[in-house]
């Protein structure tokens, strides 16, 4: 291969690497709620996905009934546009947001853990929809007009 041909060649793996390094942190970045608050409710399901997720790694004896709780939470089943980004475990949105929580989890005391993991848990089983996050700020009723 000639030099010319060398250079070009890692020029176009150097912006490729460039733009999936950038694409993979743009997943991993919380949406502007004043913006766009479906991507905000989205992002907080995935967040609760990725928190159920890892909580269940973390408390294998939890692993089951933290899944069904995600399966059977309320606000999956409300008709929330982009909804399918945070329900499906291999999309970008929740494997980037499990990573953060895998972090954040393994950053804490233990009791704190259990508190995030029961919190997170108590959340998703109950049977008004309701969902919150630690990296989004939701609007007060935000579920409100899914309701209808």
């Amino acid at each position: 291969m000639s030099r010319g041909r060398t250079i070009s060649a890692l020029r176009s793996l150097a912006a490729a690497i460039s733009l999936a390094a950038s694409s993979t942190s743009s997943l991993a970045q919380a949406p502007d709620c004043d913006l766009d608050v479906d991507a905000c409710v989205v992002y907080a399901i995935a967040e609760n996905a990725a928190f159920a997720g890892e909580c269940g790694k973390l408390y294998p004896d939890a692993r089951i009934p933290f899944d069904a709780a995600f399966a059977d939470w309320s606000v999956t089943k409300l008709p929330i546009p982009g909804i399918s980004a945070a329900l499906d475990a291999g999309s970008g949105l929740r494997r980037s947001l499990g990573g953060k929580v895998a972090a954040y989890l393994g950053r804490i005391p233990g009791h704190e853990r259990e508190i995030e993991c029961e919190g997170r848990f108590n959340t998703m089983r109950e049977k008004e929809p309701k969902v919150f996050a630690d990296s989004v700020r939701l609007p007060p009723n935000v579920l409100s007009r899914d309701l209808k």
